[in-house]
């Protein structure tokens, strides 16, 4: 393509040929120009409605796909990540039925190597959480198979995914991660969640001590079958 040709190509001609979810790569390679400019593009288009930012590189298209945001997240995070992710924390606990409370923010856990950390920045109320691999393996063999975050973005079981954020938390790693026991709705749960939720602790590592708090913490709200010891109105 020449530089008069690409010069005069509008930005709503580009952005129709692009998808829901689009990345500097994908510029790249549909308009045939390098990534310097293509960045220059991807910043200029981001100043107006027409495109919003994701993370580094990565954007959605609302001119054309006004809803991207809210029905491709799970594309906009595998462009970003190209890694595998799992839904987790108050996020897991919400799609999964055990709460009302709409979570202000969605947590999603990353695998990582050991003595790396840094994760992407990522915009639309999403937080990266990093995960050893052995953690982040153990979680992603227990996915709720009736729950789901959105786009194909795997949740996590609401007992693992409450074990792994107690666990955080208590290590000062799980900063607005974990749903406080008053917002649990146990008159949601079919049976008692006790057990999966001290089996999940124990398996992901928790000692037999911060075990016994977390159970004595959320017993109560855990099992649908256990008397309301809280304050009545009558």
């Amino acid at each position: 393509m020449n530089d008069a040709k690409k010069s005069n190509t509008s930005t709503v001609d580009r952005l129709r040929v692009l998808g829901p979810v689009f990345s500097l790569q994908d510029m790249v390679l549909h308009f045939d120009i390098t990534p310097e400019q293509a960045s220059v593009y991807l910043n200029r288009w981001a100043q107006t409605p027409n495109v919003k930012k994701f993370g580094p590189g990565v954007a959605f298209n609302l001119l054309f796909h006004p809803d991207a945001e809210d029905k491709q997240m799970g594309l906009a995070l595998t462009k970003v990540l190209r890694r595998p992710f799992l839904m987790v924390g108050g996020s897991s606990i919400y799609h999964s039925g055990w709460t009302t409370q709409v979570h202000r923010q969605m947590e999603i856990a990353v695998p990582i190597m050991r003595g790396k950390t840094s994760l992407p920045k990522l915009s639309c109320g999403v937080k990266l959480v990093p995960r050893s691999v052995r953690q982040f393996n153990k979680l992603n063999t227990h996915i709720n198979p009736n729950a789901s975050g959105g786009d194909h973005i795997p949740v996590v079981m609401p007992a693992y995914a409450l074990a792994d954020a107690y666990i955080a938390t208590k290590a000062g790693k799980g900063q607005g991660l974990l749903t406080p026991a008053d917002e649990i709705d146990k008159d949601y749960l079919d049976d008692s969640e006790v057990e999966s939720f001290r089996s999940a602790l124990k398996d992901l590592g928790a000692s037999e001590e911060l075990i016994a708090e977390a159970i004595e913490e959320y017993e109560a709200c855990l099992d649908p079958d256990s008397e309301d010891t809280s304050p009545g109105f009558f």
